[in-house]
């Protein structure tokens, strides 16, 4: 017996199981532009994947700003290491 609603309730192992087949589903019905939206949407953020993965190169340049008489190697961790080539 529910003490609130003063009824009989159904229980399963101490879980409620109140009306579950009248409960409300959300439900969808999508109209063309929808669809059209959601299809630009996900193509847009395909996009900007694909340009995030194969755009411009943002790394620095291989003489990591210093001169072409600079020669850089980059590191694992940190900054480039660079040594001034020996002049001819």
């Amino acid at each position: 017996m529910d003490a609130v609603a003063g009824g009989a309730v159904a229980t399963l192992s101490g879980v409620t199981c109140d009306n579950i087949t009248g409960m409300k589903w959300f439900w969808w019905n999508a109209s063309r532009a929808d669809v059209m939206g959601v299809a630009i949407a996900v193509a847009l953020i395909g996009l900007v994947a694909v340009v995030l993965m194969r755009g411009p190169d943002m790394q620095q340049g291989t003489n990591a700003g210093f001169g072409p008489d600079w020669e850089c190697t980059a590191q694992a961790q940190g900054g480039p290491t660079c040594i001034k080539k020996p002049s001819k």
